[in-house]
């Protein structure tokens, strides 16, 4: 008798709660977009069910219960990656501002674990709307570590930090700058653990001795960081040091061996923009307001100044975006798999940033399709196991439905009609909603 009271509260209490499981959704006539091999595929039905895309094709059955979307005249692509984000300083702001741009998976490079997990965990019961987070936790440097940084001046406190990480369940190591014995005993023990790393390029190392060691890039700037910079090329301009290299025969043989290695290098363009740009020049940032209150404030305290809309400053020292950019376009052109990240924490907007790391690829001689990649299947290549980036039956349903053809104008991802975050379906009205939030939760925050 008991046991049956038991069960019967138990399927009241299931009945009573929102359910977690979407209804099946079907994309009908639409186009589909496929960065992998740049091309458009009309006339196409996508089925979505269970958090899964079901089946794609033109001629997909259309289950009963499904949600129809009449998809004619509209492009379908696969949700986008944010590979580099720091959300403990972008704030909860950050997960509606994401997915309202079409953002369904960010890779955080350096913040509180447990906060993140927290913030993972909500979304994952569906407590708060946000992206898919893979996660680093905090990043591992040598020498003055300051927040989201533990400090590494050992071998085996490298060793030790990795393992414990290790057990927390992170999904990938950040370094920075530190000895060679630690970064190398780092790598040999993430290597050990099956933990890909990714980061700076140690002042310590060279970039080719990082890709050997299984290493990916995060800052194309880094690229210049390490030891190759030799005692002959230091005391130039830094801008006329990247010039001279790109037209040396290391260059080309570095790139080539980052593409033999399977080394990823995320440029991150779009910080660069901002200082020069925003900073620098005093150009205003429309998107500045859904960037939380507290980021604002740090970010006023490190450079120095007001808000980016206050009027002309003086130029700020350090990589031009053109020469920066020129050298993404050499790795590209050399086969190097990019990804697209924008370092999101002080001063960039979340969610709108990556669409402008997207044009300033296209900007730097990358086809949108290239751009769309290092957003969407390349992020996919790192991360194969949550199974997203491409459009196929079985994947995770993460998908941005535009108003027109990204493999046109790399602009136009920008004209998000609806997203389906993990199967659940967000038309227009709801990312406007979710703008609104992000917008209240960046004064608070």
């Amino acid at each position: 008798m008991r046991a049956t009271l038991i069960l019967v509260v138990l399927a009241l209490a299931a009945a009573a709660a929102p359910s977690q499981i979407p209804s099946p959704i079907a994309i009908v006539g639409v186009t589909v977009i496929d960065p992998e091999v740049g091309a458009a595929l009309a006339g196409m039905t996508v089925v979505v069910r269970d958090g899964r895309i079901a089946s794609a094709g033109a001629d997909a059955a259309i289950p009963r219960d499904a949600t129809v979307i009449d998809g004619r005249g509209q492009f379908l692509m696969p949700g986008l990656w944010d590979m580099h984000v720091h959300i403990g300083f972008a704030r909860e702001s950050a997960f509606p501002a994401f997915v309202a741009n079409g953002v369904t998976a960010v890779r955080d490079l350096g913040g509180d674990l447990a906060e993140i997990d927290r913030w993972r965990k909500e979304v994952t019961s569906g407590s708060r709307v946000g992206p898919l987070m893979m996660r680093a936790g905090p990043m591992l440097i040598g020498q003055n570590p300051v927040r989201f940084q533990l400090l590494i001046e050992t071998p085996e406190m490298g060793r030790d930090t990795v393992r414990r990480l290790h057990t927390a369940g992170v999904d990938q190591i950040k370094v920075k700058s530190m000895s060679r014995d630690a970064y190398f005993a780092i790598m040999a023990e993430a290597r050990a653990l099956g933990l890909p790393v990714t980061g700076h390029i140690p002042e310590t190392v060279t970039p080719a001795e990082a890709s050997d060691a299984g290493q990916s890039v995060e800052h194309a700037a880094t690229l210049f960081d390490g030891t190759f910079r030799t005692p002959a090329r230091r005391g130039r301009d830094f801008n006329a040091e990247m010039a001279l290299w790109r037209g040396t025969d290391e260059a080309r043989a570095l790139f080539q061996r980052f593409v033999r290695n399977g080394t990823f290098v995320d440029p991150t363009l779009v910080p660069y923009e901002r200082l020069e740009n925003r900073v620098g020049a005093g150009l205003p940032d429309p998107d500045w307001r859904y960037e939380a209150v507290s980021a604002r404030a740090e970010a006023e305290k490190q450079m120095g100044r007001v808000r980016y809309d206050a009027g002309p400053q003086p130029r700020l020292h350090g990589p031009d975006l053109r020469e920066l950019q020129a050298l993404t376009r050499m790795m590209h052109e050399a086969g190097v798999k990019l990804l697209a990240g924008t370092d999101v924490s002080f001063f960039n907007a979340p969610g709108f940033s990556l669409h402008d790391e997207l044009e300033l690829l296209v900007d730097a001689g990358l086809p949108p399709a290239a751009a769309l990649r290092a957003a969407t299947s390349n992020p996919a290549a790192v991360f194969p196991k949550v199974e997203t980036g491409s459009i196929a039956p079985g994947r995770r349903a993460d998908l941005v439905l535009l108003d027109a053809n990204p493999l046109t104008d790399i602009r136009n991802a920008r004209r998000i009609r609806a997203v389906v975050l993990a199967g659940k379906l967000l038309d227009r009205a709801a990312l406007d909603r979710l703008l609104a939030e992000a917008l209240e939760l960046a004064e608070r925050n």
